[in-house]
């Protein structure tokens, strides 16, 4: 049913395997494991099951073990199982992104909304990266209808690099398309504090609110004695 997805998921969790916990796993646990995405792979989920209560019963603390077998019972529709496997594998790998979106995830189709956004929550104090990165993550819960969660993320984005007007442009976005306008104006005043430029300056004049871009800063040239400083330094 989603094999494509399978695979990329497959490739990107391979090394997690072992590298998961930030130490050696157990060979039979790594190896069941391997196995058990082999099967997932071509839809065999009752014996890809089988393979990772092995795994696990080997090495219960291996992340990857968890997160599979929460994937598993997600595709069986068993979500307070799958919300439990999840939970284990952030518990034990906090910077697992699969698993940490699988749970939030989770949470919304178990109908835990409001535990969702928790997990949300919880995952941008634990996530550390470039705007681009959270950007990333807010578009897959945007893409999944989890538009709550995807604020969250770009609220913690505009946390994280707050002169990147970039994540409260996307959640003014979102309003104006839904025709919120006033929060998506709201928004997009908020983009323009963090970063001033004409183009948003252009864009709130067209909602009536007259705001002044900054001028681009001359670059004033060196005097000779900058100059000779500036060789020595390099």
């Amino acid at each position: 049913m989603r094999t494509p997805l399978v695979r990329v998921m497959v490739v990107a969790l391979a090394s997690l395997v072992v590298l998961c916990t930030g130490c050696p796993r157990p060979v039979g646990g790594v190896r069941l494991n391997r196995e058990a995405q082999i099967y997932i792979k071509y839809n065999q989920i009752d014996k890809a099951q089988e393979l990772l209560r092995e795994s696990i019963d080997n090495d219960f603390e291996n992340s990857a073990s968890h997160y599979w077998m929460g994937w598993c019972y997600e595709q069986k529709g068993a979500m307070l199982k799958a919300i439990y496997e999840y939970e284990l594998a952030v518990r034990f790998t906090p910077s697992m992104e699969l698993a940490q979106v699988a749970l939030v995830r989770a949470l919304h189709r178990g109908g835990q909304q409001e535990n969702s956004l928790q997990a949300a929550r919880n995952f941008m104090e634990s996530a550390e990266g470039a705007t681009r990165d959270y950007m990333r993550i807010a578009r897959i819960f945007w893409d999944e209808q989890m538009d709550e969660q995807a604020i969250v993320v770009c609220e913690a984005a505009a946390r994280a690099v707050p002169d990147n007007g970039e994540p409260m442009l996307a959640v003014a976005e979102y309003y104006l398309r839904k025709g919120d306008t006033k929060k998506g104006v709201d928004y997009m005043i908020r983009a323009f504090k963090m970063a001033p430029n004409s183009a948003l300056a252009k864009r709130l004049g067209e909602y009536g609110m007259k705001v002044d871009a900054p001028e681009p800063k001359l670059i004033q040239p060196m005097s000779p004695l900058e100059k000779e400083i500036h060789q020595l330094e390099n």
